[in-house]
């Protein structure tokens, strides 16, 4: 390289430190300024009546914005609870970051504008009908994704396993490789994974990362660095901290994906990190869950990613260059991918649940690593356990945030009354996120069954309707649901007053952790 090549990279380098200095101090000087004028107004109030009365007309003005808003329940109460608490403060948060608007609304709908027509719609629906076309409907009305048959699928109870398979099909590669993970970690299986991109790309392979800021932070710089270097290796962050620091940085991509040439998907809860595949051990056992799908659904996968790297980067990726030719005839039952974002509304993966619920007439199993619900979602566990359906539901039995495990666990009580039988899962951290109703219904997906997951993150799932790995399926959750990792309701009621005590003041907060 020349001596003045390197003089600029410098020079670029010197530039960028000072652009994200200055941004953060610009941050810091809001934060500074925000907390100047809430001390003094807050001050202002005992011996100034007239801004106690503003104080009161802009806390009735929020409060009445809060209840008007199209939110759970639970997250108006916590807003509601703020407000009373400290008028100012409170309403002037919910006012800078409690509303929702986690993009810029015209960049959002040029996005889903100019991506409405682009995913072929197919006429599965058509072939469908009771509670089958009822939920695929829900997710297509709520989503636009649509249902598919021809696809070849497989399903993991395992990280290891994923991978390998996984390593195996990112070799054959031929065109194209899109990952997007909310986690990307340094390590043994990162460095096998860069080889193999390393040595697809240098054949001509286009590879494209998109990561989530807050859930790398600190983690693979090194790999980055090494990648961003390639000319057929592009990698982004989503939702990286700007100049103004706002709770927007609550909304994250939690997703895992990995698209292949537009014929091999890859999702699931497994991310990129060694305590994923067994090589690192934290929390005990690592249990998770992921699926291998190859068809006409991958389409919906390749409309996922590029609408989250448009957002990443505010440019145009067109997804029709980028599905396959051809696809696997054979068909496994239905196959409906979609995407979850604290931009739609609709709360797609948030009412098939509760739908899924409902609809059960034998059994229904569930699998998260975090259980934090509202009391909707709670009341329907409880009345499908009270009308005689069998509810199980595993949970870890070592937790990775002690406070969220806590959480977890204060919604346990309502539910073993009604019925419901919890498993935690001994010596192991259950990461699996999957909901299976009556061998017939499965998702499968980086959702888990909390507010964060179904209220602030981008999220992915397939919903399936008799797919072949049911069996599978059935038989990995029976593993799960053992004598030694029930929880015995008579010792659960009698647990330290103080525990109970730290679970209720922790629950009235669960739609913030």
């Amino acid at each position: 390289m020349s001596e003045s090549n390197e003089n600029k990279k410098f020079k670029i380098s010197i530039l960028k430190v000072f652009v994200k200095s200055v941004r953060i101090a610009i941050g810091l000087a809001v934060i500074a300024v925000q907390v100047f004028i809430i001390v003094w107004l807050s001050r202002s109030t005992s011996t100034n009546e007239i801004v106690g009365v503003l104080f009161t007309i802009l806390s009735v003005l929020v409060v009445l914005v809060v209840c008007r808003r199209q939110e759970y329940a639970a997250y108006k109460i916590i807003w509601l609870i703020a407000i009373f608490l400290f008028p100012f403060a409170g309403s002037l948060f919910y006012v800078l970051y409690g509303h929702g608007n986690t993009l810029p609304k015209k960049n959002y709908n040029r996005i889903k504008e100019y991506l409405q027509d682009k995913l072929p719609q197919t006429d599965v629906l058509d072939e469908l009908g009771g509670m089958d076309r009822r939920l695929a409907e829900l997710i297509y009305k709520a989503t636009d994704y649509p249902i598919y048959k021809n696809n070849a699928t497989r399903y993991y109870n395992d990280g290891g396993v994923l991978f390998e398979d996984l390593i195996k099909d990112l070799k054959a590669a031929e065109k194209y490789v899109f990952i997007e993970s909310f986690i990307i970690s340094e390590g043994e299986l990162l460095d096998k994974l860069v080889s193999v991109l390393f040595e697809r790309a240098d054949n001509g392979v286009e590879v494209k990362i998109v990561f989530d800021t807050f859930g790398c932070t600190g983690k693979f710089k090194k790999s980055y660095h090494k990648m961003v270097s390639h000319k057929n290796i592009t990698v982004v962050p989503f939702n990286p901290p700007r100049h103004w620091v706002a709770l927007s940085l609550n909304y994250r991509d939690h997703r895992k994906l990995v698209v292949i040439d537009g014929k091999i998907s890859y999702i699931g809860g497994v991310n990129i990190a060694d305590e994923y595949v067994h090589l690192k051990n934290r929390f005990g056992f690592w249990r998770d869950a992921g699926m291998r799908i190859c068809g006409d659904s991958v389409k919906s996968m390749v409309t996922l990613f590029c609408e989250n790297r448009m957002l990443a980067t505010n440019k145009i990726m067109p997804p029709e260059n980028y599905f396959a030719d051809s696809y696997p005839s054979e068909s496994n039952g239905y196959v409906m991918p979609f995407g979850d974002s604290p931009n739609n509304r609709a709360d797609p993966a948030y009412n098939l649940f509760l739908s899924l619920i409902d609809c059960a007439q034998q059994y229904i199993y569930i699998s998260t690593p975090y259980l934090i619900i509202d009391d909707v979602f709670t009341d329907a566990l409880c009345r499908a356990s009270k009308s005689g359906v069998q509810v199980k539901i595993a949970t870890p039995g070592i937790p990775d945030k002690k406070l969220v495990y806590v959480t977890t666990r204060s919604s346990y009580s309502k539910l073993m009354k009604a019925g419901v039988e919890i498993f935690e899962i001994k010596n192991t951290f259950n990461h699996a996120k999957m909901i299976f109703i009556d061998g017939k219904y499965a998702v499968c997906g980086s959702v888990n069954i909390d507010f964060r997951s179904m209220m602030l993150h981008w999220e992915n799932a397939y919903f399936l309707i008799n797919d072949i790995n049911n069996r599978v399926i059935e038989e990995d959750f029976d593993r799960a649901f053992t004598a030694e990792n029930i929880v015995d309701a008579q010792k659960w009621s009698k647990r330290n007053i103080f525990v109970k005590l730290g679970e209720f003041i922790l629950a009235i907060f669960a739609p913030l952790m």
